[in-house]
């Protein structure tokens, strides 16, 4: 299976999950989704939809976050700021404004720096009982491929040992791999982010971060490679 079919079946699995007639949230995942309206980045339903876009798939229910970002449920907190980010993203900047003023401002930390060398020799083991972006294989994947580094064709491969057949595509496991999770931080969207940034044809990167200057798949060479496993 190579990026096109990987990339159609995650998007079919995460589609096919959504439920647009409840309004606690939109599409299953990580159990802090209803700490921030189902809204976030991280584990609601901007994070999945970023995702979607940047990989270059089709994109629905934007109307879902619309609604539910301009009137947000009490104690939504920083759950706005990502909604508000991926409507703009999307090209929704009157829902956006609507949404919140400002972004988060950004600086830089020392300490990842330092940290950054321990963490290329951790994106290096074989095994992870996880596959997602927060706390899993993922991770690993989206960190080598922003290095450029050939080791990550290895974490593209090996992510089938962690796949699930799902209504027509393949989803993955959430924390503590106890049910599928659809979402950005611990599930199938942070999968297809991760895979994207290794395979698409174009940069593919985390919200607020820098993107690449070319596709990773022009630096470590895995463009081609195959997802089905050994």
């Amino acid at each position: 299976m190579g990026w096109e079919q990987a990339r159609s079946a995650l998007s079919t699995a995460i589609m096919a999950s959504a439920t647009p007639d409840r309004d606690d949230r939109l599409f299953p995942g990580d159990i802090q989704q209803f700490g921030s309206g189902a809204l976030g980045l991280a584990y609601g339903a901007a994070g999945i939809l970023y995702a979607l876009d940047v990989t270059g798939c089709a994109v629905d229910h934007e109307d879902w976050l619309i609604e539910h970002a301009t009137n947000p449920p009490s104690g939504t907190g920083l759950g706005l700021y990502g909604a508000a980010f991926t409507l703009a993203h999307l090209g929704h900047l009157d829902a956006a404004a609507k949404v919140i003023d400002d972004y988060l401002a950004h600086r830089t930390d020392d300490r990842f720096a330092e940290a950054r060398e321990g963490i290329r020799r951790a994106a290096r083991s074989v095994y992870y009982a996880q596959s997602g972006l927060f706390s899993g294989r993922a991770g690993m994947l989206l960190h080598l491929a922003r290095q450029g580094d050939p080791q990550a064709a290895a974490h593209v491969r090996d992510l089938a040992w962690h796949a699930v057949s799902y209504e027509g595509g393949l989803a993955f496991p959430g924390e503590n791999l106890l049910r599928l999770s659809m979402d950005l931080g611990t599930g199938t969207a942070g999968v297809l982010l991760a895979l994207g940034a290794a395979m698409h044809d174009r940069p593919v990167h985390l919200p607020f971060l820098a993107a690449p200057e070319q596709p990773a798949r022009t630096l470590a060479g895995v463009g081609d490679t195959n997802t089905t496993g050994r």
